[in-house]
């Protein structure tokens, strides 16, 4: 157990990490009166803040009342996070807003590798030498969901940017931490996030209006709420949609 105590000796913070039922938990211990439980989807691990001189069995207990949500919050991050898929047969993939089932299917020739989805059975094939490791299979599903959201944007910037009367010099797709969307407005560059191709194309739809807003209004004062709420009247619930998913990703 560490112990970390500030410049001025108080607030004293004593740390420990366990295991409880399989799911590590991280437990800070300091003054105040309540047990907190967070789930960090991201690196996997619970967090516990709780007051000093709490008894091991209740955090024992209240991470086991949590013990499905815990679970659940953290298969549905390795489902939905395009950057970590599960590309064994029938492994789950998603693409905007649905999970599909991966069939792979072996091919003879290299330049045949290929993806195609089938909306109707709720699939989509990988086409791949038999021969291709787990990081080929990776490469060849990430270039296939940058070609797809390549098309998607073309025509919903040209619809935003028309709406908002602003256009960016250029635009670009990453996989990135941190953000959906970030607009440089010195450069009038928008890069959008490639995380976004597992999200519905309303949501996909709000951050291109939001990133193009930026344009004419770098921060998100009431001139910029003002401008999301003419040109998207139903922006706040679609906001709340991508925070439905945000926890899953970023």
């Amino acid at each position: 157990m560490q112990s970390n105590t500030n410049n001025l000796g108080e607030c004293q913070q004593q740390r420990a990490t366990i295991q409880i039922d399989g799911i590590p938990v991280c437990v800070t211990y300091k003054r105040m009166k309540n047990v907190i439980l967070r789930i960090d989807t991201k690196d996997k691990v619970v967090r516990v803040s709780a007051p000093f001189g709490c008894h091991h069995d209740l955090i024992v207990e209240i991470v086991r009342k949590h013990k499905e949500k815990i679970k659940s919050r953290f298969s549905k991050r390795a489902v939905f996070d395009i950057s970590e898929p599960d590309l064994s047969e029938g492994g789950l993939i998603p693409f905007l807003g649905q999970l599909f089932r991966l069939h792979i299917e072996h091919i003879e020739y290299t330049t045949a590798r290929n993806v195609s989805i089938n909306h109707e059975d709720r699939t989509i094939t990988l086409f791949v030498c038999s021969n291709d490791s787990k990081r080929e299979l990776f490469h060849i599903l990430t270039q296939w969901y940058f070609k797809n959201f390549r098309n998607i944007l073309i025509p919903i910037i040209d619809k935003y940017a028309a709406k908002v009367g602003r256009k960016a010099n250029t635009y670009g797709i990453k996989i990135v931490n941190g953000y959906w969307g970030i607009c440089r407005n010195r450069a009038k560059s928008i890069i959008f996030n490639l995380k976004l191709i597992a999200m519905p194309s309303e949501v996909i739809e709000l951050i291109v209006l939001h990133e193009h807003v930026h344009l004419k209004h770098f921060n998100h004062g009431k001139d910029f709420k003002a401008e999301m709420t003419r040109l998207m009247p139903d922006w706040k619930h679609r906001e709340d949609e991508l925070k439905s998913y945000q926890r899953y990703f970023i």
